[in-house]
This record gives C-alpha cells, sequence and structure tokens, in this order.
C-alpha cells in the first residue's frame, strides 16, 4: 500500500505544491525509509510540521548540523553555547512539533557529540 499512496502523492504534489502534498509524499517516503526524497521534498519548507520532517531527515542522513539548524532558528545562538538563562522556556515553544522537535534535537546534539569525540 506505500507504493499506491506514494503514487498518488506525488501526482498531488504535480497537480497542486504546497505544504500539505508536500507533508503527505514526504509522509509516503519517511514509511518506505527514503530520507533522502524527504530530504528534498522538503528542503525549503516553513511550516512547523514539515520543518520537524526535514530535520528528521537530516539526522537520519546524518546531515546534524543541518538538523539542528531546521530546529534551532538563528536567534538561538546561546543553547548552542548550553547557556539557557531565563528565557529558554519561550524558546522551547518556538520549537517545531514541540516536545518531538526538543526529543530530536537531544537526539541530534548527542550524536554530534560522539562524532566529535571520535574525531
Amino acid at each position: 500500500m506505500t507504493e499506491n499512496a506514494t503514487f498518488l502523492a506525488e501526482r498531488l504534489l504535480a497537480e497542486l505544491d504546497n505544504e500539505t502534498s508536500r507533508s503527505l509524499l514526504s509522509d509516503c517516503y519517511i514509511q518506505g525509509n527514503k530520507y533522502y526524497k524527504a530530504y528534498h521534498i522538503l528542503k525549503n519548507s516553513k511550516d512547523e510540521i514539515n520543518r520537524y520532517k526535514l530535520a528528521l531527515c537530516c539526522f537520519e542522513l546524518n546531515k546534524l548540523q543541518e538538523a539542528e539548524r531546521v530546529l534551532m532558528p538563528p536567534q538561538w545562538s546561546d543553547l548552542g553555547s548550553r547557556k539557557f538563562g531565563t528565557n529558554f522556556q519561550k524558546k522551547q515553544e518556538e520549537v517545531p512539533n514541540g516536545s518531538f522537535g526538543l526529543y530530536l534535537l537531544g537526539k541530534v546534539f548527542e550524536r554530534n557529540e560522539k562524532v566529535n569525540e571520535a574525531c
């Protein structure tokens, strides 16, 4: 059924290129472990859930820096240095897909530290 859903989602995206169509097609690609295809579909997405899916694809493709950038807006430079401060609660709300995004961000940081230790 995944192949049929993928075909239909591809046709939908060809007819109507919007965030919802991209989300549906990326779901099909992610379900089929085709993270590279989903990555290219979601690359320029602005929708919150699509940004989370893009970060998930980046994580699976081992593009850790890009996953971190997608999950953390540029004004979050203090989070990268681990100096959270008093605005952390407000910043938490800006992470795409809420607690799932925070969990993924933690996994990105963890894997990134392991890569840095190996070098």
